[in-house]
């Protein structure tokens, strides 16, 4: 036995000491899976027959994360997608109070939005989507 292993003697009788004890750790810290790399590894857990843990497993995952992988999937693919709807007038827009600069007027739900000729379309789409959630 070289000097520098340590020994552990066992305690029950006749038994051996155990002479070398090794420690096998997994990945350490936290990984970043693409977005690519985690669809591939949805996408087999989808074929027939194949056991969600086994496929965990086989990528160095808690069977956990890839059910809230897939779970998370799910969600964002039932939401129905943002999208714009052509404009109808029927009558004169109504006036916009004094001293605004509202470029856009959007009006559903009983809500009111002024939308100023400066705002970016993501800006737009981050207000719609609140007033979505809101509503």
């Amino acid at each position: 036995m070289l000097h520098d292993e340590i020994s552990f003697e066992s305690r029950g009788g006749g038994e051996p000491p155990v002479r070398r004890l090794d420690v096998v750790s997994g990945p350490g810290g936290r990984r970043r899976w693409t977005r690519e790399a985690k669809m591939r590894i949805i996408e087999e857990t989808l074929r027939p027959g194949v056991n969600i843990a086994d496929v965990a497993r086989l990528h160095g995952l808690m069977p956990q994360q890839l059910y809230g992988w897939r779970s998370a999937v799910r969600a964002r693919d039932s939401e129905p997608a943002l999208s714009f709807v052509p404009l109808a007038l029927e009558d004169a827009p109504s006036p916009i109070a004094s001293g605004s600069s509202a470029a856009i007027l959007v009006q559903a739900g009983g809500v009111m939005i002024h939308i100023p000729a400066s705002a970016s379309a993501d800006h737009i789409e981050r207000v719609l989507v609140a007033a979505r959630m809101t509503g």
